[in-house]
């Protein structure tokens, strides 16, 4: 779902049972993104995942946990719904398929880019 210009604001899943799978916080960019990571590392946390680009949205994103144990997803570059009317996507320069529209994702690659979760990231075991 998605509320304003962005690519999704809130996503449901079919789960066996209700709860947040994930909460996700924008950065303004790669050096912000590094220099999360390092104050990430400093702070003795394990990133579980990232940097990669999803499929969906685009964006660059890492996953840690928080001290509560919740899992926390840190991004930026998400695709950006320029115009309702025109049904696209704000293009990025190393998009494939110009204008980006919208697509159906169930059966596409979650992930352009990156390497896949670390197994205690059992929230995106495939």
């Amino acid at each position: 779902m998605r509320s304003g210009f962005e690519h999704h604001t809130l996503n449901f899943a079919r789960a066996p049972q209700r709860r947040l799978h994930h909460v996700a916080f924008e950065l303004r960019g790669a050096a912000h993104m590094q220099e999360s990571c390092d104050l990430i590392a400093r702070l003795g946390y394990i990133i579980l995942w990232g940097p990669v680009r999803h499929g969906p949205g685009h964006n660059i994103a890492i996953y840690h946990r928080n001290p509560d144990g919740h899992l926390v997803e840190l991004f930026y570059d998400m695709d950006r719904m320029i115009d309702e009317d025109l049904g696209y996507f704000d293009p990025r320069p190393w998009h494939r398929d110009r204008p980006q529209r919208p697509k159906v994702w169930v059966g596409l690659s979650r992930d352009i880019w990156g390497v896949p979760p670390a197994p205690e990231c059992t929230e995106f075991a495939r």
